[in-house]
């Protein structure tokens, strides 16, 4: 009884040994950095995560997690994410692997910000890794906002904007220019530049952009703005959007019976108070 039992224990040491060393094998190193140390509101960075194998064994179906504190957010497809997922199928033993994700700061209420990456593969459960990077307020106030035209039966975007400089240091080399949905045709020629921005300085204009046939729904159009400053570029993306639904048949019936609806209470409105009067009037 005593050998069974013993034999047991051995086993389940010898177990517990194998899925150790498997994990440890297995072993997923991680790095991760900014190329800035420090992020203005609306500036655009890129977090590049490293990924090494050191292992005797191949790492297969590497899983990533990537969330922030609030002032930053994932930029994928012009969505501003709390959370991004990646995956990477294979890093052979020895060998690394990059991935490069697009970041933005979306405000500066706190001097910094975590980003927490969590990774694993299907041998190594998961871990976290944690960098972090400063955000502050941006040395430009910038203005903008997105209006619809309609010139010759064509539908235009209208970008009107302004960047003014509040600090009492010079910009150098500042432009704005607009990125549009897929479809639509920049009609102003861009970019807007400026070789220096002078305290007080406003750099403004507007861009035209013609809109496709029939554009659908919300359309994203994004000011893309950014300076130099001590030789290192700074680049901002500020998103807008428009609405570019046309109400259909169903719509516009609803809201002729509503027009046609008010009109007539207030016909009948006006017609009984014209015969209240006339009643009054009679009376005296």
């Amino acid at each position: 009884m005593k050998t069974r039992k013993t034999a047991q224990k051995a086993l389940l040491l010898l177990i517990t040994l194998a899925v150790f060393i498997s994990q440890a094998n297995a072993a997923i190193l991680i790095n991760a950095q900014t190329d800035k140390t420090s992020l203005a509101t609306d500036e655009i960075g890129m977090l590049t995560i490293k990924l090494i194998n050191d292992s005797e064994q191949d790492a297969k179906n590497i899983q990533l997690t990537i969330k922030a504190d609030d002032q930053i957010k994932f930029i994928e497809e012009k969505e501003e994410l709390a959370t991004t997922a990646k995956a990477m199928e294979e890093i052979k033993s020895g060998k690394s692997a990059e991935l490069k994700v697009k970041i933005k700061a979306v405000s500066a209420k706190k001097p910094s910000a975590n980003i927490y990456i969590y990774y694993g593969t299907t041998q190594q459960p998961n871990t976290a890794f944690v960098t972090t990077i400063q955000t502050k307020d941006i040395p430009i106030n910038t203005t903008a906002k997105a209006e619809k035209k309609t010139s010759n039966e064509k539908e235009y975007a209208i970008i009107n904007f302004k960047l003014s400089n509040y600090t009492k240091e010079n910009i150098y080399k500042i432009a704005a220019e607009t990125i549009a949905p897929e479809g639509f045709e920049l009609m102003t020629p861009q970019p807007l530049l400026k070789e220096i921005l002078k305290e007080n300085e406003t750099l403004e204009g507007n861009f035209e952009i013609l809109a496709p046939i029939n554009p659908k729904g919300t359309q994203t159009i994004t000011l893309a703005y950014g300076y130099f400053e001590n030789n290192t570029p700074h680049y901002f993306e500020k998103n807008l959007t428009l609405n570019f639904e046309k109400p259909n048949n169903q719509t516009i019936i609803i809201i002729a019976i509503i027009i046609i609806i008010t009109a007539g209470y207030l016909f009948m409105k006006k017609d009984a108070n014209n015969e209240v009067k006339g009643t009054n009037e009679k009376k005296k």
